[in-house]
């Protein structure tokens, strides 16, 4: 109708990380402190974040809404409406597309979870409510107080551990950082050893 606001739903979707109990049994029993995927549905797509191989490709992807080929449904949070058009969110998730690539994902400080947070802010909606992201924040707290000890170093090494829980897998999927790393991290590696 002419003249109607736009008022679009807003949703954050949820996931029991992997496909077993070994993550939806303690999701279940301390909600809290759990191990969780989120995603943001608005305008019939889901838009979520994790980490790509490569440096140059972007991290966000769209999927069917509570249906992430990697991870298990838990529930749906409804975040308020958006009064933005449906041209003005993929604007917006474009733009985003180049400030979210997936080689910048770290499990602690730049997740999925991150990620769904700062899109429903730019949406204007409620904000990712702080028990989704607490193990994350809980750990980086804790990688940061250990003198010497790099949040990311610890983070992927932890991350190898809960990928292989929660995919069932009996090796560790990622066991840790990447070894390769850009030319200008490299320099930086090589003046901080000196």
């Amino acid at each position: 109708m002419p003249g109607r606001p736009i008022a679009e739903r807003v949703f954050v979707r949820i996931y029991d990380l992997g496909h077993t109990f070994l993550t939806r049994w303690p999701n279940k029993v301390a909600k809290g402190i759990g191990a969780f995927h989120s995603g943001v549905e608005v305008y019939g797509t889901e838009w979520s974040f994790g980490m790509t191989a490569d440096y140059w490709s972007t991290g966000i992807a769209g999927s069917l809404p509570g249906h992430h080929p990697d991870h298990a449904f838990r529930e749906t949070l409804s975040m308020g409406y958006t009064s933005l058009s449906q041209g003005q969110v993929m604007e917006i998730v474009k733009n985003m597309t180049k400030e979210w690539k997936g080689r910048s994902y770290d499990v602690l400080t730049r997740n999925c979870h991150h990620f769904s947070d700062e899109l429903c802010m730019r949406l204007g909606c409620a904000r990712l409510p702080s028990w989704v992201n607490k193990l994350a924040g809980a750990g980086a707290v804790a990688a940061e107080t250990l003198e010497g000890v790099s949040a990311s170093g610890m983070a992927y090494g932890a991350f190898g551990m809960v990928a292989s829980a929660a995919s069932g897998v009996v090796g560790l999927v990622y066991s840790g950082r990447p070894q390769e790393l850009p030319d200008e991290l490299e320099e930086t590696r090589r003046v901080e050893a000196s």
